[in-house]
């Protein structure tokens, strides 16, 4: 028990908090803004879960789980949020043009295309290099 006390000690949690760092499982790397994907998968799933019947029990039980994860996101806010919520509403104010708004969920999601380069951990090694 000592040495497992110790271990746990010595783990820096920056370092799994960080965008791009191993999880501890093989291949998962952690999501560069997870907050705000679990805003927007919970919305669209409850958005979806809205067109079920409101009798059924799947549904019932899917939202009130779907609503209490939104809930503690919502809540938890990271530190520097309201800053950048300013600067991120000034930015999409300047330019409207470029952000367009997903009609999918019930709540209003600013996204932008941008192309970016293959990611090199993306890649498959086909054994001739």
């Amino acid at each position: 028990m000592k040495s497992t006390g110790r271990l746990l000690a010595m783990v820096k949690p920056e370092r799994f908090l960080t965008p791009g760092n191993p999880t501890g499982l093989t291949g998962l790397l952690t999501h560069p803004a997870p907050r705000s994907q679990l805003l927007y998968l919970y919305s669209s799933t409850l958005d979806k879960l809205s067109k079920l019947p409101e009798y059924s029990v799947y549904r019932q039980s899917a939202e009130a789980i779907t609503k209490q994860r939104l809930s503690v996101i919502e809540k938890t806010k990271p530190p520097g949020y309201e800053e950048w919520e300013q600067r991120a509403k000034q930015r999409i104010s300047d330019h409207p043009n470029v952000f367009g708004k997903d009609r999918e969920p019930s709540s209003i999601f600013a996204s932008a295309s941008i192309t970016q380069g293959k990611d090199p951990r993306d890649i498959q090694w086909d054994g001739m290099k």
